[in-house]
């Protein structure tokens, strides 16, 4: 048996994936790049409040 278990809203939290943004830094500035936006900065710092 297999179950996809997804959190739902409310589970994000500032500091979130920190590990994966030091780990992945190229990738993380091509996602930055594509976005056009920090996603290392929303998640790590969420400057505007936008995680809950």
């Amino acid at each position: 048996m297999k179950a996809y278990v997804f959190p739902g809203q409310g589970s994000q939290y500032k500091g979130m994936g920190k590990g994966l943004f030091e780990q992945y830094g190229d990738m993380v500035q091509q996602a930055d790049t594509v976005l056009g936006y920090s996603i290392a900065e929303l998640c790590l710092d969420d400057p505007e409040r936008k995680l809950g």
